[in-house]
């Protein structure tokens, strides 16, 4: 019975149900140009161009997202190492937190965290300071809105 079922499979009938199962599910992420592809997969050319461009996208999309990882990595380290190594006072946060906003809000909360920890390390070292107390009103004012410092009548 099994025999008589799997010789009665066709090479379309395979190729349909290989899209449907397994094709889709790999290009769910593809754009819509690619996913259009898998609409008519009548010939064996016609499959074999679709699965193409999906592997094509996959491995583009991989290299793509490998990248971004390695450059990630080399922002993070970066801001570890010149959070530690430099004096962060308030004008440096703001600095680095308006920069950080345009890159990425994930790598501005990675600076603030540095941040926290590089504050923490001076507190412990030597204590609290006007300068510490500064950075961190600077720290915690891009969680609660703009700092407002009052200057001098003749700055203002």
């Amino acid at each position: 019975m099994i025999a008589s079922q799997v010789t009665s499979l066709t090479e379309s009938w395979l190729s349909t149900r290989f899209v449907k199962s397994y094709l889709r599910k790999c290009a769910q992420l593809c754009p819509d140009r690619v996913l259009r592809l898998l609409d008519d997969v009548s010939t064996s050319m016609k499959l074999q161009n679709a699965v193409s461009a999906v592997v094509y996208w996959r491995l583009n999309k991989l290299s793509v997202l490998s990248d971004l990882r390695r450059v990630w990595f080399v922002a993070q380290y970066n801001l570890s190492s010149i959070t530690s190594t430099s004096c962060l006072t308030a004008r440096s946060c703001d600095y680095w937190i308006s920069e950080m906003v345009k890159i990425d809000s994930y790598l501005l909360d990675y600076f603030t965290a540095v941040a926290f920890l590089h504050v923490a390390n001076r507190i412990a070292k030597r204590s609290l300071s006007d300068e510490l107390m500064d950075v961190l009103a600077t720290l915690l004012g891009q969680f609660v809105g703009k700092r407002r410092t009052l200057l001098p009548p003749a700055q203002q």
